[in-house]
């Protein structure tokens, strides 16, 4: 993320992935970067900060953790199943693998994510993507940014463990993904709409794990997790 305050005005951020691809919004980036703007301000408790494409944002700091509020804006597609499959295959996983009763929809908060339920035990052994250029050739053509693939918790119904394969953003995988989690706690609260409060985690395969706080408000969805410097 590119934070530019050349001017009066709002800080504006700019998100960019090692591949050099700019894109319109990636949550932990921006949580990341509004935990550094607050201590470069004397350790503000709020950082409003403003979008390359002029989308207005609010962070909450409160120590190392914060909260980031996002325009309620939710929108799903069906997937080719077949596609799904082979995507799945360049994970090394297979449509056997896949938990029938749960979303398997293109999902977006800011770009589409594949959400894909997968079990728990074939979740945590897939592997990075065979063929980068196949990989995202198959993501380009049902329009995604990125394979999702998630597991519910055994205990928890709203818990997690997600692992995001991205479209071709110069690394195999994410740690963490905070416009995915608010995607798939979306997805999985517009089928409920009891469960408001989701917690995602992420990372765990890579050694990097990470953990990300969901709501869903009436009018925002807000991610939260700690920031390390």
């Amino acid at each position: 993320v590119v934070v530019s305050l050349a001017d009066r005005g709002l800080p504006t951020l700019h998100f960019y992935m090692p591949s050099g691809e700019e894109v319109s919004y990636c949550a932990h980036a921006a949580m990341g970067a509004s935990f550094v703007i607050s201590k470069t301000q004397g350790s503000s408790s709020q950082v409003h900060f403003i979008t390359a494409e002029g989308v207005e944002n609010t962070a909450f700091i409160d120590g190392n953790k914060v909260r980031l509020g996002m325009k309620k804006d939710h929108t799903e597609m069906e997937v080719d199943r077949s596609i799904v499959n082979l995507l799945l295959h360049q994970i090394n996983l297979r449509e056997d693998d896949i938990i029938a009763d749960l979303p398997n929809v293109n999902s977006s908060v800011a770009r589409y994510k594949t959400l894909v339920p997968i079990r728990m035990d074939s979740l945590q052994s897939a592997t990075n993507p065979q063929n980068a250029d196949a990989f995202k050739a198959l993501c380009d053509s049902i329009q995604s940014t990125g394979l999702y693939i998630y597991s519910p918790h055994e205990t928890f119904s709203n818990f997690f463990e997600a692992r995001q394969f991205p479209r071709a953003s110069g690394y195999p995988e994410d740690p963490a993904t905070g416009i995915a989690a608010a995607a798939l706690s979306a997805t999985i609260h517009k089928r409920t709409k009891a469960m408001r409060d989701f917690t995602i985690f992420q990372g765990s395969a890579m050694g990097k794990p990470s953990r990300i706080e969901v709501q869903l408000c009436d009018n925002e969805i807000q991610c939260a997790g700690d920031v390390e410097i």
